[in-house]
């Protein structure tokens, strides 16, 4: 699991790798050996810049005070259908089958809250100590043909101290279909200490498939491993989960289950809201929903992974804090200016 994926950070020392980083996710399309009707199809237009948003987006404004208008999708609620006597690809994994009908009653309860300009940073703290930055970005929509498409942005980063232990410049992009909030593209770039990586993933939900073209260098040597799989008929990618769990109820007890996909792997997403506590951010004591989250890989002999998140339990619904205990040790990000 990448640094990027479910607490997004994994520590180690080494030397400096200075690969050149590609402009963005979009030129991985050219980097890797992706077919010209391929980048056709996955190419994202960028729609003209609008204003940042409000801290509270649903809240109302009064009319006699004119303040710039918030860039708030007015996307319709995403209600992907189940396909009645769905005809499966041959050798279609039964496991996937079976994540259809609980999926699809997570994804009824979801009602999108995308607020196009937000940027909010954690500080990233490994065993206690803080290691580095993590900024979660909702830029600009875009267009693919008629089809109006959400983009998310990750960047994480060491801190100035950190990286004589560490150096990490790593940033992830995931492109999502507003009418069925489903991943059309996933990217994936890490440039650390001792080790490079580019990742690009192409979904094809008609044919249930996922492209992966994978290359990382480490001590000089080079691996590549582009491949092809199923997915899901209901999924996410690991950025995208994040700004899912915002536009679900999260009332007290409810449970949700999202498959999600991992450098071609299926892991299953089950997210439990504890209840309602306050939490101390920025120093500022605020409302906030509780959720455990529990990862559990298909793959036979791989462990499963347990974190909790904090949502604000305001309109707004930004992710205040989240920590997990992984391999190698404890990993918290609280929610800074």
């Amino acid at each position: 699991m990448n640094k990027l994926v479910l607490l997004l950070i994994l520590f180690g020392c080494a030397t400096p790798d200075e690969r050149p980083v590609p402009e963005n996710g979009e030129a991985l399309l050219s980097e890797f050996d992706v077919a010209q009707e391929e980048k056709d199809r996955f190419s994202i237009a960028e729609i003209q810049p609008t204003p940042a948003p409000s801290l509270e987006p649903r809240a109302k404004v009064a009319t006699s005070v004119k303040k710039p208008t918030p860039k708030i999708s007015k996307s319709k609620p995403a209600k992907p259908k189940p396909v009645v006597g769905r005809t499966w690809p041959e050798d279609y994994p039964e496991i996937y089958k079976e994540f259809e009908i609980p999926a699809q009653k997570t994804w009824n309860e979801f009602k999108p809250l995308i607020r196009v300009g937000e940027s909010i940073s954690f500080d990233i703290s490994y065993l206690g100590i803080k290691a580095g930055t993590i900024n979660f970005k909702v830029l600009e929509n875009g267009m693919r043909g008629s089809d109006l498409v959400h983009h998310f942005k990750a960047t994480l980063s060491s801190a100035d101290y950190y990286k004589y232990i560490y150096k990490l410049d790593d940033y992830v992009e995931s492109f999502v279909m507003a009418e069925s909030f489903l991943p059309l593209k996933y990217t994936l770039i890490q440039r650390e200490s001792g080790q490079s990586v580019d990742e690009l993933q192409l979904f094809d939900h008609d044919k249930l498939q996922n492209k992966q073209w994978f290359k990382k260098i480490k001590d000089g040597k080079t691996r590549k491993d582009d491949k092809t799989g199923f997915t899901p008929p209901l999924f996410l990618d690991p950025l995208s989960l994040l700004a899912f769990f915002r536009g679900l109820p999260l009332d007290d007890g409810d449970e949700y289950f999202v498959p999600i996909i991992v450098r071609s792997k299926v892991l299953k997403v089950t997210a439990t809201v504890l209840g309602r506590e306050t939490v101390s951010v920025m120093g500022k004591d605020r409302q906030a929903v509780k959720m455990s989250v529990y990862v559990d890989p298909t793959e036979d002999g791989k462990k499963p992974t347990t974190m909790n998140l904090w949502y604000s339990d305001a309109p707004s619904r930004e992710l205040l804090r989240f920590n997990a205990e992984l391999k190698f040790g404890s990993v918290e990000g609280e929610w800074v200016q």
